[in-house]
């Protein structure tokens, strides 16, 4: 289970183990009571069967990603430490993890950040993907300046993007139906402690698979690159990565559309099955000439094919957009399936 799902208490037997374990949040209770006939009872409550105080041997309460369980076979119970420690037994897996390789280090740029686009060049490339004025001065300026989102009134009186006669990025189209909140709230502390942004890259291949190979990865501390960081990953990936363009002719009309995404996804296919561990999707070569396919549907439509393949987890979907300018566009775009994203017009417009 992922550390940001739960909260969960989970019960579960497979023929000669029962087992029982809560998530890494740990914000579900699970208590079990033992007794001295060899009965283990667990569930969310103490009490939940009637049990004579004198038969009772042990009472405990599961932690975060904590677990128990039982042997039918031989009749022993196994508590957390016992389980994690066998398991950890089996396979030499300290000397594996030193198979992941840590590249933030080496795409830090020591030489600033490169500039492409100036002046009209600049202006030209941001009314392409519909940047305006307040977008640079009311999103991508707030956030240069604090490092963060910028804080607005409570309340959104826009129409929604489907309604509205004005242009609208893919990533407007994408609303949540509900409130999602956790309960209880995660604070700042048990976040910084259950949440990630780690990356990893790479051919991940067969996760139920236990073997070296399946730590031969590269890991970032973010999913978010800037333009040099991304530039020096792609030296770092070399000939185990492809670069697809996604982009179409523009005399080619509403069918150019359909057709870049039937070649986008071909293009990524083969490259998964000639060995190819790092698929690079960019819109850079939009001109004149050439229509950008929205990143958001190349990429989902790239993903959603290569999961269909069987293909997807050998290869990371790298990703660099035009269109992207705000948090939520990451959002969406590592939601139908980016492995990292480089905002690199953004990026521009505030150099």
């Amino acid at each position: 289970m992922e550390p940001w799902d739960g909260p969960a208490a989970v019960c579960g037997f497979g023929g000669r183990w029962a087992v029982a374990g809560m998530d890494r949040n740990g914000l579900r209770p699970m208590r079990y009571t033992i007794t001295n006939d060899g009965l283990l009872f667990a569930g969310s409550e103490t009490g939940m069967v009637r049990i004579d105080e004198q038969r009772i041997v042990e009472k405990g309460r599961l932690g975060p990603g904590q677990m128990i369980a039982v042997d039918l076979h031989d009749g022993r119970l196994y508590h957390d430490g016992e389980i994690k420690a066998h398991l950890a037994a089996q396979k030499p897996f300290g000397e594996w993890i030193a198979n992941v390789t840590s590249i933030d280090d080496l795409l830090r740029p020591d030489h600033g950040e490169p500039v492409r686009w100036e002046g009209e060049a600049l202006r030209r490339r941001q009314l392409t993907y519909g940047l305006t004025m307040e977008d640079l001065e009311l999103i991508l300026h707030p956030m240069v300046e604090d490092a963060k989102e910028a804080i607005g009134s409570m309340g959104d009186d826009t129409p929604l993007a489907v309604l509205s006669s004005r242009y609208r990025g893919m990533h407007h189209f994408f609303r949540q139906n509900f409130s999602q909140v956790t309960n209880p709230p995660i604070d700042s502390l048990r976040e910084r402690r259950v949440m990630t942004l780690k990356t990893r890259l790479g051919n991940l291949g067969n996760i139920l698979d236990e073997d070296e190979a399946q730590l031969r990865l590269l890991q970032l501390e973010s999913p978010v690159l800037s333009n040099a960081e991304f530039d020096a990953l792609l030296v770092h990936m070399g000939d185990t990565a492809t670069s697809i363009d996604c982009t179409f002719p523009a005399e080619a009309g509403e069918a150019g559309l359909g057709e870049a995404l039937d070649r986008i996804r071909l293009e990524a296919e083969t490259a998964v099955r000639e060995g190819c561990e790092h698929v690079i999707l960019s819109d850079e070569a939009v001109s004149s000439g050439r229509v950008a396919v929205p990143m958001i549907l190349a990429t989902g439509a790239v993903h959603s094919h290569l999961v269909k393949q069987k293909l997807r987890t050998f290869v990371s979907l790298n990703v660099r957009a035009g269109e992207c300018l705000d948090v939520h566009y990451f959002a969406v775009l590592i939601g139908v399936g980016a492995t990292t994203a480089n905002a690199y017009l953004a990026q521009e417009s505030i150099a």
